[in-house]
């Protein structure tokens, strides 16, 4: 496993190795989850990569965001640690 705590160091992580799954927040220091999805999924070398994206905004309007973001599935915040593995798991199939 590897960590990035913000969108820019999650980017220098990926010149280095491509992940088979990303657990992204929305919600992070310097560059919105959301464009940082964006360009994973826009990059060649990337776009292959499922994406996971884990985050407190539970609004209407930000789970229609979520559901057109691109992603390969959703996890809302408090994490249900069961459903968190399942998914995880169908994700990696």
């Amino acid at each position: 496993m590897i960590k990035a705590y913000d969108g820019k160091s999650a980017f220098e992580i990926l010149q280095q190795t491509i992940p088979d799954l990303i657990v992204l927040d929305l919600q992070l220091p310097d560059i919105d989850g959301f464009e940082i999805l964006k360009k994973i999924k826009s990059d060649e070398r990337t776009k292959a990569v499922k994406v996971v994206i884990m985050t407190a905004l539970v609004m209407k309007e930000d789970e229609e965001r979520i559901a057109a973001s691109g992603c390969d599935a959703y996890i809302p915040k408090p994490i249900n640690t069961r459903e968190f593995v399942k998914i995880i798991n169908a994700i990696l199939r």
